[in-house]
């Protein structure tokens, strides 16, 4: 891990003549020479840009990473308990992501190549596994059950724009993924 160098205190009308918002601080890390998670990401945040810029938290330099082929990644879940051990056993101070704040699925396989280029899901003959679309069926949908008496399946193909009310539910269904998934890790 790289020590900090030194800082020296400025008050925040100098700071904001360089940053004024999130993206700037994006920028200033990207310009720095950090090997950053897509902007979209879950995992980019104000606190957690500020901390790697201090040093505080972890990222890679873009001249650190190894490029590695993977030809099929496996589900985030899966990237994500290969990295959080070798991110442990290398001490490197990785408290930025967490169930809620997950980086993009490239990051992840690229900061895996680097930290351990001989992953085996770098190999020519790795499969990756089949996707579990649910861990399970989490009833997280309050209707009242007369609703749904008499009436037929939907008959849709196409969804054209999904619900607010599912797209809740596959979040809270995906949150207690990635907890029972750190549980299964730090036990």
């Amino acid at each position: 891990m790289e020590s900090a160098s030194s800082s020296k205190p400025m008050s925040s009308s100098q700071f904001s003549n360089h940053i004024l918002c999130v993206n700037d601080l994006y920028n200033a890390a990207l310009r720095n020479g950090y090997y950053l998670p897509k902007k979209s990401s879950s995992s980019i945040n104000e606190l957690m840009l500020l901390n790697v810029l201090k040093g505080s938290y972890w990222c890679p330099k873009s001249e650190q990473i190894r490029v590695k082929n993977c030809v099929k990644a496996p589900v985030v879940e899966t990237l994500m308990a290969k990295l959080i051990p070798l991110c442990l056993a290398n001490q490197v101070n990785i408290a930025w992501i967490d169930d809620t704040h997950v980086p993009d699925k490239g990051w992840i396989v690229d900061v895996i190549g680097t930290l351990d280029p001989d992953k085996e899901i770098f190999k020519k003959d790795y499969v990756a596994p089949p996707v579990k679309k649910r861990l399970k069926d989490v009833e997280t949908i309050v209707l009242p059950q007369e609703i749904f008496e008499g009436l037929p399946p939907s008959t849709s193909k196409v969804k054209s724009r999904r619900l607010k009310i599912m797209s809740e539910a596959f979040a809270v269904e995906k949150a207690t993924r990635y907890k029972q998934m750190q549980k299964k890790l730090y036990e």
